[in-house]
């Protein structure tokens, strides 16, 4: 693979560029006002597949529940797993869980990101990130943001298979971009930029400030760049439960022969031979991946002991409170109880 050899007056209008942008119209985040080790730990776990709106009452609550690595070791886990509810990907919370109880065995935090990538859930970005941002280490960061902003500033019409193909093939040249001497600044930076105008869709190209030497802005439409082959997505549909006795709900752990998530709750997968009646109460959707899901939930007024999936317990509605719950089924649960509770006999 060639690496382009980028004009030096480019690199240095894109560099100062982006660290003015970012001085000057940086968003106040949470884990910026007291940037820590911890603080960018957490953040860039919880960044993962996330978005920073979502994921800014959540970083707040973590940190006043659990304000450091130590705490955090210590925490148990249905309780850790509670606090993430609704963010969803659980093995986020796991491993951040793992990191904190590795540093607190071993004594020391990592101090490179050859290092912190030993550690379960971080990866390359993540590893570089914590670095840059948190430890004063100069290495570039590169993630979706950063691929998008480098493949448009730079015009680059290649069709990627995939977000890793095109992180290897624009590694090199966010490298000849990166700036060493000011790399915390230059990579939040580049990071936010990509985050807030050079967005997937409807880019703010009028108002970013590397318009006037964008090459995709000069000579082409922004918002088909970087190029990437078309996703495809499985469609599954899947049957739910609601069965009660008296006043409480059977929930079944999700991936029930999966450690992973075993103290995550949701409504039971059923047979639809089980069911009282074909016309679900609800009918719910959400995308995991790259798998849609239609869930169906139906009200099972009478059913045989047998009938009850053997993995699960009765939960009481207090209860429900202060267990961790799959986000839709949470979402869900005011209106599947409202739909059904009203209907249902006692058993």
């Amino acid at each position: 693979m060639s690496i382009p050899h980028l004009p030096q007056n480019s690199i240095l209008f894109f560099q100062k560029s982006i660290i003015d942008f970012f001085l000057y119209h940086a968003r106040i985040l949470p884990w910026r006002q007291q940037r820590s080790v911890y603080h960018t730990l957490v953040s860039e776990m919880m960044l993962q597949q996330t978005q920073v709106k979502t994921v800014i009452p959540y970083f707040e609550r973590w940190i006043q529940r659990l304000p450091s690595l130590e705490i955090l070791a210590q925490a148990d886990e249905a309780g850790i797993l509670k606090l993430w509810e609704g963010l969803g990907y659980y093995k986020r919370a796991r491993s951040l869980h793992e990191i904190a109880k590795t540093i607190h065995r071993q004594g020391y935090i990592p101090k490179t990101p050859d290092a912190w990538k030993q550690l379960p859930g971080i990866g390359s970005y993540t590893a570089a990130a914590i670095a840059s941002l948190a430890q004063d280490i100069p290495i570039a960061v590169v993630d979706g943001n950063v691929i998008r902003v480098l493949a448009r500033f730079w015009n680059i019409h290649r069709l990627f298979d995939h977000k890793g193909q095109a992180l290897t093939y624009l590694l090199p040249i966010a490298e000849q971009c990166f700036d060493p001497s000011h790399h915390a600044l230059y990579n939040e930076g580049i990071m936010e930029l990509g985050a807030t105008l050079c967005l997937p869709q409807n880019p703010l190209c009028l108002s970013c400030p590397l318009s006037s030497h964008c090459q995709i802005h000069i000579h082409g439409n922004a918002q088909g760049i970087p190029r990437f082959k078309v996703a495809t997505y499985q469609n599954v549909c899947k049957a739910r439960g609601i069965l009660l006795r008296k006043d409480k709900i059977w929930l079944s752990p999700m991936n029930h022969q999966k450690h992973i998530s075993s103290l995550i709750w949701e409504f039971p997968e059923i047979s639809l031979s089980n069911c009282d009646t074909t016309k679900p109460i609800f009918t719910g959707k959400r995308t995991i991946g790259r798998t849609h899901f239609t869930e169906r939930f139906y009200a099972l007024e009478s059913f045989e002991k047998a009938a009850i999936p053997s993995h699960g317990q009765w939960f009481s509605l207090k209860e429900l409170n202060h267990i961790a719950m799959s986000g839709p089924h949470r979402k869900w649960l005011p209106k599947l109880q409202l739909a059904s509770f009203s209907s249902f006999k006692e058993l």
